[in-house]
């Protein structure tokens, strides 16, 4: 809508009470005569007149004197700072009046307590102007500028009923866009209602420096607030309950002092007959002050909590007033039942109003002074807000949390086990700051009960050993690393570790360890090993890292001699290790590193652990491929060998003697023999020796093109038919094979020069070798009788295609027109599905396996290792399998958009499809179609609505049978713009059959929705769309927890 803007010179303005400093000549409103008022000087309201601190009629008291220091805290508003009057909410709502309050609040810079005083004065002078002039400020504040109130407003014959009638049969009248100022959020909309908020406050300070009898005519102010409280003209409602919440504050305020003042007299024996009027007095003021609190609180009571989606901002006002007034007058609020009104709008609609809510309770909860109050209702508000720690918003879920954290000082009583589980539980939520904040209540808690820095640390590790979390003990110590200083104690943790089992059993320090470990690999790399969605990135300091190296480094070995046979603690020693290989700092160490290299190459060959022999090889790797022992010529390193460039004094020579070399000369040498020796009658436990020399092959594969003679066919033959007795050897052959195929691709294509003529030739013989390699894994995938054999073929699948895919989209075109994998075939394409259905979407498979298995899936996908067309007929389990996989599907479907807009609208438009055509032919139930729609309906952007739509289109002119799909797509036509709807309808004319089934029922119904010019945002999905419900929507599902590294979103760039 276009702005409308006002021109004072469009209508007359009515003669107002002149309050300005400078006199100025005033036009006449339409519907206000001249006569009906007279304006005498003695109206006015001059700054020569008497100054605040001359002007008194009566002889000041002690009551008077204190209430004279009486000023608004910082906390009860911000001071108005002077903004420019430029923007659309200052040509909408600037004062037209220049004789105003309304102008002289907004844009005089005076001092308001100033301005105060001067209406103060009119008022003695003349009561009926002065109030008439206040309640013109409301009405004008409300946006209605144009309305007289000096007219409608006669104190002795005031009539609520009509002026409520008058405003709500003429509430958009003088409203531009039909919005008013308490609704703007500007800079210069903000600064107006801060000034305004002060003003009616400083009014309300100001008679309570007078007598008594001055309160009536707040009272007669609060009445009329109460009046705009009753209307149905929003910006009146809203104004009038807003104003009424911001006077509460100084009127407690007044309470409280009037209240410590009578105190003074009460507890004096000793009387004066002058004292005595004054106690008189005083009670007569105290009587009126509740009478008006009393009549402010209700107009809050019958309308804080008022659910209209455009009064948020009044709510959030209302609780904040009431909060501030409670804590000058906590007695008179708590005995009002101001908690019920807190607790209340903790289910309100809107996230603001709950996060406000949530910290307001968190300040009183924490506070001492509330305690007594508080005490019998703790429980019972507990309750209450842990509902909101599973808030959709996660900032409302981590207020929850720094609720009950800033609780247990005064309430620890009051906690259940219930929430305390649900709480610790937490810390292993998928999104960091809300487990961060679980962590912190976990760190006050165990304060609570340790008396010192070894008493923190031995509660973390019986923490540590709660069930169901044993593995996930990174996100334990992610959580703790930023408020449990202790944590980072290295030397009294190695001093634990290292006392008699007598002072620590061992399985105590098992744990210990493993907690010391996380804890230096997240201060030297800044994050955990297992990845959250959103994870912990801390700064990494430099000069830190060479304390902790020099203090762990010359332990290791000790440490290792320790806990050897514990496979926990020998991995999580390895990986702390490999993060400490990154650091340069250890060359200063290479002795120790040395002594650990010889110790874990020993540990190489007495290990038949995968995940052991994959970290040690890992180990190898990072320290040679890093340079971290690097000192090339002669004296400390000697030879370079190979592609790399470490070799610490032969100690790692990948050749004749070096630590590496023996390790290959060993692995080759056994398996030679073993190929040669073959027998069929092969016992168990030779067939376990192999297997063990084919997984330390597997693991030197990954990380080292080892100098071995291996083939995939030499294992094929020997074990042709696939038992229970070889499935394990044959999978551990078939990962050897992978390891040797990406060595191999990438030894190729290095080898591969443009400028050759057989380039393609070389390209072609390469891509079919991979092929040869994939057709094998296709021939495991198919065997159902061997789980092992079948996931790891699927993995091998997938790593190869990502691996093919990065190196031939790096290096450009002609290697992408030869290696590309753009299509599959049916045969794969159903194995590859047939998989995906029994190890990921089957209920009986774990979470942590079925994650695993998909984040491949999707990873290859998006690596374009493996195409789209694969896509939809996972997609259509979105829907079904939200709570478990939502995460993952909307990432991937956010990225599929940023890359190809018309990419997204195939796999969209052909998810929908599919799960159309199972309606159609098996005659399943629709709500699944019906879910899948508003699933992808929340997901799909304007951008990449109309390309979902129109390959929607294509899809449902096919054929005849197809024309159905058209009354399921219509509910996605209901979100398109004006311009969008043109489009499609205009695409839809152009379809190739469309003059063929121009006439079907379906056809017409979408061409008519399709015409309709207007957006409708209530359509509805076929045969009804679930209607939102207010709790269900705004939390999570309690179980949003990882469970294993594998557990981790999928990223594209791991």
């Amino acid at each position: 809508m276009a702005e409308k803007k006002r021109n004072s010179s469009s209508f007359k303005l009515y003669p107002k009470l002149s309050i300005a400093t400078v006199k100025t000549s005033t036009p006449i409103r339409e519907d206000f005569q001249a006569d009906d008022f007279e304006l005498s000087e003695s109206n006015t309201l001059n700054s020569t007149t008497t100054t605040p601190e001359s002007h008194t009629t009566y002889e000041k008291s002690t009551i008077i004197t204190s209430l004279e220091n009486v000023a608004l805290s910082d906390e009860e508003g911000e001071r108005p700072t002077h903004v420019a009057n430029v923007g659309k909410d200052w040509n909408y709502f600037h004062p037209q009046d220049a004789s105003s309050i309304y102008r002289l609040v907004l844009e005089e810079n005076d001092c308001l307590k100033d301005l105060a005083y001067r209406w103060f004065n009119l008022w003695e002078e003349h009561p009926k102007d002065g109030i008439a002039f206040m309640l013109q400020f409301y009405i004008d504040v409300a946006g209605y500028q144009n309305y007289n109130m000096v007219k409608l407003y006669d104190s002795d014959q005031f009539n609520e009923k009509n002026l409520l009638k008058k405003f709500e049969h003429n509430w958009s009248q003088g409203l531009v866009d039909y919005t008013y100022l308490l609704r703007t959020n500007s800079n210069w909309s903000n600064h107006c209602k801060a000034k305004i908020y002060q003003f009616v406050q400083e009014i309300v300070i100001y008679c309570g420096k007078k007598q008594s009898y001055e309160y009536t005519m707040l009272q007669e102010l609060f009445n009329f607030l109460r009046i705009m409280a009753c209307s149905k003209s929003r910006p009146v409602f809203h104004t009038g309950v807003v104003l009424a919440a911001k006077c509460i504050i100084p009127l407690s305020k007044l309470y409280t002092i009037t209240t410590e003042e009578l105190g003074k007299y009460v507890s004096t024996k000793d009387v004066t007959t002058i004292e005595v009027a004054n106690v008189r007095s005083l009670f007569q003021n105290k009587t009126v002050l509740v009478k008006l609190l009393g009549l402010l609180l209700s107009i809050i009571q019958k309308n804080y909590s008022c659910q209209d989606k455009q009064l948020k901002d009044m709510r959030e006002e209302c609780i904040k007033s009431l909060y501030q007034a409670l804590k000058w007058n906590p007695d008179f609020f708590f005995k009002s039942n101001i908690l019920g009104m807190f607790t209340k709008l903790l289910f309100d609609t809107n996230n603001e109003v709950r996060l406000i809510v949530i910290k307001i309770l968190q300040k009183l909860m924490k506070n001492k002074r509330y305690y007594s109050y508080l005490k019998i209702k703790a429980a019972d508000i507990m309750r209450q807000v842990f509902v909101h720690t599973l808030d959709m918003d996660y900032n409302i879920a981590i207020a929850s949390i720094d609720f009950f954290t800033e609780s247990l000082r005064l309430y620890r009583s009051e906690f259940s086990q219930t929430i305390l589980n649900k709480i610790f539980m937490m810390i292993y939520d998928k999104y960091y700051p809300l487990a961060s904040a679980a962590g912190r209540f976990l760190s006050s808690f165990i304060s609570e009960m340790s008396e010192d820095e070894i008493g923190v640390i031995k509660s973390v590790i019986r923490f540590s050993k709660m069930p169901r979390v044993e593995h996930m003990l990174p996100l334990l110590v992610e959580s703790l690393t930023d408020c449990v200083p202790e944590l980072h104690s290295y030397k009294i943790i190695l001093r634990l570790l290292l006392t008699s089992e007598e002072e620590m059993e061992f399985e105590s320090k098992a744990k210990l360890l493993q907690i010391m470990c996380h804890s230096v690999i997240q201060n030297l790399t800044g994050k955990a090993i297992i990845l959250r969605h959103e994870h912990r990135e801390g700064e990494i300091d430099h000069h830190k890292i060479g304390i902790i190296i020099s203090i762990i480094l010359p332990r290791i070995i000790t440490l290792f001699d320790m806990f050897s046979e514990d496979v926990d603690c020998i991995k999580v020693l390895l990986e702390m290790l490999i993060s400490v290989s990154d650091q340069g700092v250890i060359i200063e160490y290479r002795t120790n590193v040395i002594q650990i290299l010889k110790i874990f190459a020993q540990h190489f060959f007495d290990s038949n652990i995968p995940d052991v022999l994959d970290l040690i090889s890992t180990l190898f790797y990072k320290i040679i491929a890093n340079g971290s022992l690097k000192l090339e010529g002669s004296g400390i390193l000697g030879k370079i060998t190979l592609f790399y460039k470490i070799i610490a004094n032969g100690s790692l020579k990948l050749e004749g003697s070096g630590i590496l070399g023996k390790i290959f000369k060993q692995c080759e040498d056994d398996y030679n023999a073993f190929i040669s020796n073959y027998e069929e009658s092969w016992s168990k436990d030779d067939i376990i020796q192999f297997e063990n020399i084919l997984l330390k092959i597997k693991s030197l594969l990954k990380c080292f093109n080892v100098p071995i003679t291996w083939a995939l066919d030499d294992v094929e033959h020997l074990f042709s038919k696939v038992t229970k007795f070889n499935e394990t050897l044959l999978s551990f052959n078939l990962l050897c094979g992978l390891a040797h195929e990406k060595w191999s691709l990438q030894s190729s294509l290095e080898g591969i020069h443009l400028a050759n003529d057989d380039v393609l030739l070389k390209l072609e013989l390469l891509r079919r070798r991979c092929d040869d390699f994939l057709d094998v894994c296709y021939k495991y995938l198919k065997i159902d009788t061997s789980n092992i054999l079948m996931e790891t073929a699927y993995e091998c699948i997938c790593e190869l295609s990502i691996t093919i895919a990065d190196e031939m989209y790096k290096r450009g075109k002609p290697y992408v027109d030869v290696l590309k994998n753009d299509k599959i075939s049916e045969a794969q394409k159903s194995l590859l599905l047939r998989f995906l259905h029994k190890f990921v979407f089957n209920v009986l498979v774990s979470d942590s396996k079925a994650l695993k298995h998909l984040n491949m899936f999707c990873k290859a996908i998006m690596e374009r290792g493996l195409p789209f067309e694969i896509l939809p007929h996972v997609l259509t389990h979105y829907s079904s399998l939200y709570n478990k996989y939502g995460d993952i599907f909307d990432m991937m479907l956010t990225d599929i958009s940023k890359i190809d807009l018309n990419v997204m609208g195939m796999v969209v438009s052909s998810t929908l499809f599919i799960e159309f055509t199972n309606v159609m032919t098996t005659g399943t139930d629709e709500a699944a179609m019906q879910n899948l729609l508003q699933q992808f309906a929340k997901i799909l952007t304007t951008q990449s609505l109309v390309p979902t739509l129109r390959f929607a289109v294509d899809l449902a002119f096919c054929r005849e049978e197809n024309l159905p799909f058209l009354r399921y797509i219509v509910y996605l036509c209901n979100s398109l713009s004006a311009e969008s709807k043109l489009f499609l309808l205009e695409y839809t004319y152009k379809t190739a059959d469309y003059s063929k089934f121009c006439k079907h029922e379906y056809v017409l119904e979408f061409v008519m929705l399709l015409n309709s010019s207007k957006r409708k945002g209530g359509a509805v999905a076929p045969k009804g769309r679930q209607k939102r419900i207010l709790l269900t929507s705004s939390t999570r599902t309690e179980d949003s927890r990882i469970s294993t590294e594998e557990t981790s979103a999928y990223d594209t760039t791991n």
